[in-house]
């Protein structure tokens, strides 16, 4: 069995499939696969040119980062979403 010790995470989400840490650094890691579970490719865990990230979220197949000035970023099967913000 292979494991990887990864230095600096200060936050990790985990989905269905895979999971994702953010580093101090703003950047994130992720692990697993970048599938569903009926073999559709999602590519959730593509997270490697993320950057200035200051919180994460792994959904089943979605990965989410919110950047420093409020831009989110997202990975995987995005599913059309009606969504309220209050200010």
């Amino acid at each position: 069995m292979y494991h990887t010790y990864e230095k600096n995470l200060i936050d990790v989400s985990t989905g269905s499939g895979h999971c994702i840490g953010l580093r101090k650094d703003g950047t994130v890691i992720s692990y697993g696969s970048s599938y569903d579970g009926w073999g559709n490719k999602t590519n959730q865990a593509a997270t490697e040119d993320w950057t200035d990230i200051v919180d994460i979220d792994a959904g089943d197949i979605t990965s989410i980062g919110l950047r420093k000035m409020g831009r989110l970023l997202l990975s995987g099967i995005m599913i059309k979403v009606n969504v309220m913000l209050k200010i």
